[in-house]
Formats: C-alpha cells, sequence, structure tokens
C-alpha cells in the first residue's frame, strides 16, 4: 500500500508544473496592450511553469474586437522544446477559443512568438490565456507576455435621407431615359 502511494505521489508531481501563476490582466481598451513578466525557478521533470492571464475587453462602441498575444522567452540557458497557448472564453461555461502549439513555430530559437490575432470577442465575456512549457534545460527563467486588444470599426450605415436621395435620383435617370426614347 505504501508503494502505491509513493507511486502516486511520484507521478503527480511529474505533471505538476514548478511554477503556476494567476494574472488579472484588467479590462483591455481597444487599441493598447498590456503585459507581464514571469520568472520561473529551475525544473526536473513537468512543465516548468503554466500560468493564467485573465483578461476582458473594454466597451469602446460599435465594432468588432479582437485580441493579439505576444511571448518573449528568457529560458536562463538553451531554448523551449516546448510552449503552448490556450485562449478560452471563461464566461458561464468554460471554452477553448483556439490554441497554439510551440512544435507549430518554425523557429524557435529566437524564443518569440507574435500569436495571430483571435476575434471576434464579445465584450460582455471575460477571457484568459493559458500558457505552459518547459525550457531545453532545468536552469529557470522568465519570459513576458503581452495582449494586445484590437477594434476594427464596423462601416457607417446610411441614414434614411441617402436612402431617398438615391432612390429620387434613379427615378430620375430611369424618367430622363424613358423621354428620351419617346423622342
Amino acid at each position: 500500500m505504501k508503494q502505491k502511494i509513493a507511486l502516486v505521489t511520484a507521478l503527480a508531481s511529474l505533471a505538476t508544473p514548478v511554477w503556476a501563476g494567476t494574472f488579472a490582466m484588467g479590462a483591455l481598451a481597444p487599441f493598447t496592450s498590456v503585459s507581464q513578466s514571469v520568472t520561473y525557478p529551475a525544473v526536473t521533470g513537468g512543465y516548468a511553469f503554466d500560468d493564467t492571464f485573465n483578461f476582458s475587453i473594454a466597451d469602446d462602441g460599435p465594432g468588432i474586437y479582437s485580441v493579439g498575444i505576444e511571448f518573449q522567452g528568457y529560458p536562463a540557458a538553451g531554448g523551449y522544446s516546448s510552449v503552448e497557448f490556450y485562449l478560452r472564453d471563461v464566461t458561464g461555461s468554460e471554452t477553448d477559443l483556439l490554441t497554439w502549439y510551440g512544435s507549430d513555430f518554425p523557429d524557435w530559437s529566437t524564443n518569440f512568438f507574435s500569436g495571430q490575432s483571435y476575434g471576434p470577442l464579445d465584450v460582455s465575456h471575460s477571457y484568459q490565456v493559458e500558457v505552459r512549457g518547459t525550457s531545453d534545460s532545468n536552469a529557470g527563467g522568465n519570459y513576458g507576455l503581452t495582449l494586445i486588444a484590437e477594434k476594427d470599426n464596423l462601416a457607417p450605415v446610411p441614414e434614411p435621407e441617402t436612402y431617398a436621395m438615391f432612390l429620387a435620383g434613379l427615378g430620375l435617370l430611369g424618367w430622363s431615359a424613358r423621354r428620351r426614347k419617346q423622342n
């Protein structure tokens, strides 16, 4: 029985990250960014870090809202053997919106990732980005995560007077064409 408990404890310690933090990034206003630096200790197996960044999008009127993610890593030695990014909508039931894996990136030698933007995001919802990673060495390190709020303005909707003028102009063109045909 003691051997089973020791085995379960050993396996659980391998899956548990050395560093796990939760960061409140606040409500992101459109066309702004917010950054957070994270330092993680040395690790001997499992994830070196597994961090969660909570945020929402500030309502700035009609438009299509999105978020971009940038990651700049500084492992103490070597590079990253894997980094995973998860963007989730955490309003109501948790929903994964987008997942990126380190193996999807062509060059990890720079330890930099500028993620694509994801949208549309609902301003009434709350979101989180989870970042998990392991470094090539057991020396620890740090990284920075930047979230960039973006907004595309919607095309203006014409006023009813604009439609009335358009239809009146079409009517005049039709009337003049008919008049020419009769002469």
